[in-house]
C-alpha cells in the first residue's frame, strides 16, 4: 500500500484536477462565485471512487491532531486564516522583493508549525496550496485574454505583485518551485531534516535577498545580482539550524555550499535547489564524519 504521505496527496491532486475542469466548463454560464461553489461540490464527489482505489482514510490521520492538541492546531488554523486575511494588504504595502521575502517566511512558519504537529497535516496543506496556486494562475491567465470579474482581479493582484520578470508575469515559478520542493521534502526525508530544510529556504534565502539589496555594496563578479553580504546573511542565519540536526564539522560545509549555490546565475529557481540541496547535504554530509 502507498505512503499515507503519497495517497494524501494524490487525493488532492485529484480533487485539484476536477475543480479547476470544473470551474473553467462553468464559470462563463454561471458566473466566477457561483461556479467554484458548485466546483467545489462536484471536484469531492468525482474522487470519491479513489477513497476506495487507495485505501486512504485522510480525515482519520489528521482529526485525532486536532483533537489531542486542540489549542495548538486552531492556532495554526488561525494562522492560515490571518494570512489570507492580510495577503492582499501586504501585496500593496510592500514591494516586490519585501513582498516574496515576506510570504517566504510567512509560509515557511506555518508549514513548520504544520510539520512539527504532524507530517501527513503538513503534507495536506502544502498539496492543497499547490492545487489553489495552479487555480489561481489559470484565473490569471484569463485575465492576460482580457476577461474580468471579482475573483479574477483579486487573484492577479495578488500574484502579479511580487513577479520581477515577463515571465514570472505569466507563470509565478518562484512559488510554484519552493511548494514542489517542500513536498519532496516533507514526503521523503526524516522530520528533522525536513524541518531544518524548510528553515534554511523561509529564513536565511529572503535574509540574504533583504540584506543584499539594502546592503549589498560588494557585488559578486559571477552574479552582479547577488553581493557578498547577501551571502554572508544566508552563511549566517543558516548555520546554527544546521548545526543542530547535522555533525557540527559538516555544518559549516553545508552552509557554506548552500550560501554559493545561492549566490549563483541559475537559469533555474533556487526556491527549488536551496531546500533540496539542503535536504541531500544533511542526509550525506552529516553522515559521512
Amino acid at each position: 500500500m502507498l505512503q499515507p504521505e503519497i495517497q494524501i496527496t494524490s487525493m488532492v491532486f485529484a480533487f485539484g484536477f476536477f475543480l479547476i475542469s470544473f470551474f473553467h466548463a462553468f464559470r462563463r454560464k454561471f458566473g466566477s462565485a457561483c461556479s467554484l461553489t458548485l466546483s467545489v461540490v462536484l471536484g469531492i464527489l468525482a474522487i470519491l471512487p479513489l477513497t476506495f482505489v487507495l485505501d486512504t482514510h485522510i480525515l482519520d490521520q489528521i482529526l485525532p491532531v486536532f483533537a489531542e492538541r486542540p489549542l495548538l492546531s486552531f492556532s495554526g488554523l488561525g494562522a492560515v486564516l490571518s494570512m489570507l486575511a492580510i495577503a492582499r494588504q501586504i501585496a500593496k504595502r510592500l514591494g516586490k522583493q519585501g513582498y516574496r521575502s515576506a510570504t517566504h517566511t510567512m509560509g515557511g512558519l506555518l508549514i513548520l508549525y504544520l510539520l512539527i504537529l504532524n507530517r501527513a497535516l503538513a503534507i495536506s496543506f502544502v498539496s492543497i496550496w499547490l492545487v489553489c496556486f495552479l487555480f489561481a494562475e489559470s484565473l490569471r491567465a484569463l485575465k492576460r485574454r482580457g476577461e474580468e470579474d471579482g475573483l479574477i482581479s483579486f487573484v492577479s493582484e495578488l500574484l502579479s505583485k511580487p513577479a520581477r520578470t515577463p515571465l514570472e508575469e505569466r507563470f509565478f515559478v518562484p512559488t510554484f518551485f519552493a511548494l514542489v520542493a517542500w513536498l519532496l521534502v516533507i514526503g521523503f526525508t526524516p522530520l528533522d531534516v525536513a524541518t531544518c530544510s524548510i528553515f534554511v529556504f523561509s529564513f536565511a534565502d529572503p535574509m540574504a535577498a533583504l540584506i543584499g539589496t539594502r546592503f549589498g555594496y560588494h557585488r559578486w563578479a559571477h552574479n552582479l545580482n547577488k553581493s557578498l553580504e547577501g551571502s554572508l546573511a544566508f552563511f549566517s542565519i543558516s548555520i546554527l539550524p544546521l548545526s543542530l540536526v547535522s555533525n557540527p564539522l559538516a555544518a559549516p560545509l553545508i552552509a557554506f555550499t548552500l550560501a554559493l549555490f545561492e549566490s549563483m546565475p541559475l537559469e533555474i529557481s533556487d526556491n527549488l535547489i536551496i531546500p533540496l540541496l539542503a535536504a541531500m547535504l544533511l542526509l550525506g554530509l552529516s553522515h559521512g564524519f
